[in-house]
């Protein structure tokens, strides 16, 4: 292997993963590393004498081990190659051809590991590091930092595919009447695509929600003005309208099938295609090709009808958005395309207000929250509009209710909460998950009453410790609907939070306490576990 193809693979692995980008320098190095090592063994010399001999030189164990594993890997070595011995016949022979520019390297590196653990120590001890933002996943998941927070995420799919052609081509002819793919025929320019796909938890203003990140990464076989990356995507999987276009791409087909173009393209560049499914997707699978362009073939002229629901030559989205669309980002009106507004909700949950005496929906283009007040008495909707009775809608209060509330209301009005009171009272504490692992969210609940009633409690708060410690994290409880509360105003104050990476395998307390208007509290307490990691997100 030569230095080009070396660094050219280190790039594509180290594109494929979500760490932090290695320098120009470190990717030399290695590729340096993995040429040598594959002219030795081409010279007959086993792969462990390689590798010790360079360890002796004083290169990095670090980057000559995993230069070495690479090597063992991608070539097949036999346990007999690994472990035989041959007699050098020249001392130097590290040293002419590799041991200039590689201890040039690693003392750069020496430098660079030491100036970064400096820096790194002395900020350590001024504070602790503020959370860091993925500015570019926020993007590429079409979220809003600040809005939005991302609380967990779970790799559902991740696998090499190699492209199908007899599929695709199926595919193709199966949509010939269909603009957008009649004239693309498959090309061989990539032969095998990286898939992976993340579901994420999002906590925004409508609460909990999950999407699927979709990445599709490939490496083009040869030069291209233009390469169309064509993504057929099952029903089961996820409909158009579950599907986000975050970095690009239109709709071809409402399947749906999505068209990606690349203008361009390099043979030593890795591309990428990223999309957005609403909800977590669990059996994930796909076609993806490639296609290219072909000269358009004369066939008979239909005669163009705007509104007959096919978009023939002569018709464009420009002369006939009714039969051939609009692009991405506008929608047609009136047979003229305009833009289109961005959907402010996704689904029914984010339009949630709290109320029961609401109907609330996601709906429109664009998409936005509608309220609708409940007037109709009807059985079912948890509500009971003004005028309506037990006989006509069963979410009414029954005589038997209608007498106790009022005799309940007498005597709260004479009830004296000027002088003593007595304490809230804190019942149902419930923590899920009781076995929390790090990484993971954890929501506490707890019902909160008051002899007074509810607006006499005016704080409820969260303290977690561990069973030898005096005092912990604290943190207010809500009953507002959000966070992780399912009802405003239920009585059922709720905390929604993750276990930290500095939690300690053990046992912790979950304090509650409540305080009223005239100062009196009450605590109840409520144990759980924490263990250590299982799963790590992406």
């Amino acid at each position: 292997m030569d230095k080009k193809r070396g660094a050219q693979i280190l790039e594509e692995e180290d594109s494929q993963g979500e760490g932090g980008e290695e320098s120009p320098a470190l990717i030399n190095f290695k590729s340096e590393a993995i040429g040598y090592i594959e002219d030795e063994l081409a010279q007959g010399y086993g792969l462990e004498q390689i590798k010790k001999e360079l360890l002796e030189e004083g290169y990095p164990a670090e980057v000559i081990n995993s230069a070495a594993a690479y090597v063992a890997e991608h070539n097949g070595i036999s346990k007999k190659d690994k472990e035989k011995e041959v007699p050098k016949t020249d001392e130097h022979h590290i040293g002419r051809r590799f041991h200039l520019p590689m201890m040039a390297v690693a003392a750069l590196i020496l430098v660079l590991i030491a100036l970064f653990f400096f820096l790194g120590t002395g900020e350590e001890e001024k504070k602790e590091s503020p959370e860091r933002i993925d500015f570019i996943l926020y993007e590429n998941l079409g979220i809003t930092p600040g809005v939005d927070k991302i609380a967990g995420a779970e790799q559902v799919y991740s696998r090499d595919e190699i492209v199908e052609q007899i599929r695709a081509e199926s595919l193709l002819t199966q949509n010939d009447k269909n603009p957008l793919l009649s004239n693309l025929k498959f090309t061989d320019a990539v032969t095998g695509v990286q898939k992976k796909a993340t579901a994420y938890n999002i906590i925004g203003k409508g609460g909990i929600s999950q999407r699927t990140l979709v990445e599709i990464r490939f490496q083009p076989a040869k030069d291209l003005k233009t390469l169309k990356m064509v993504e057929s995507i099952p029903k089961s999987v996820a409909k158009s309208e579950d599907i986000t276009l975050t970095k690009g791409g239109v709709f071809a087909e409402k399947d749906p099938i999505l068209i990606f173009t690349f203008n361009n393209v390099k043979t030593d560049k890795v591309l990428k295609i990223t999309y957005v499914i609403n909800g977590k997707v669990t059996d994930f699978q796909t076609e993806t090709f490639p296609a290219e362009e072909v000269a358009e073939i004369q066939k008979p002229q239909t005669p163009a009808l705007c509104g007959d629901g096919s978009c023939v030559p002569g018709e464009s989205y420009m002369t006939c958005c009714t039969d051939c669309g609009c692009p991405q980002g506008f929608i047609c009106e009136n047979n003229n395309c305009a833009p289109a507004e961005k959907d402010k909700c996704l689904n029914d949950k984010e339009c949630n207000d709290g109320l029961n005496s609401t109907i609330d929906s996601c709906t429109g283009k664009p998409k936005t929250c509608q309220h609708i007040e409940i007037t109709d008495c009807i059985a079912g909707d948890s509500y009971c509009p003004t005028g309506c009775t037990y006989e006509n809608d069963a979410e009414c209060p029954t005589p038997e209710q209608i007498v106790e509330t009022a005799t309940q209301e007498r005597e709260n009005a004479t009830l004296n909460i000027t002088g003593e009171q007595e304490s809230p009272d804190i019942t149902n504490i419930t923590i899920a998950p009781e076995v929390a692992h790090i990484g993971d969210d954890i929501l506490i609940e707890a019902k909160v009453t008051d002899a007074n009633g509810q607006d006499d409690i005016v704080r409820v708060w969260l303290e977690v410790l561990e069973l030898a410690q005096s005092h912990g994290e604290t943190g207010d409880m809500n009953d507002l609907g959000i966070e992780g509360d399912k009802t405003a105003g239920d009585g059922i104050y709720t905390v929604l939070g993750t276990i930290s990476d500095y939690y300690l395998t053990g046992a912790y307390h979950a304090n509650i306490f409540a305080q009223d208007t005239a100062g009196n509290k009450r605590k109840q307490q409520k144990t759980f576990r924490v263990e250590g990691n299982t799963t790590s997100s992406t």
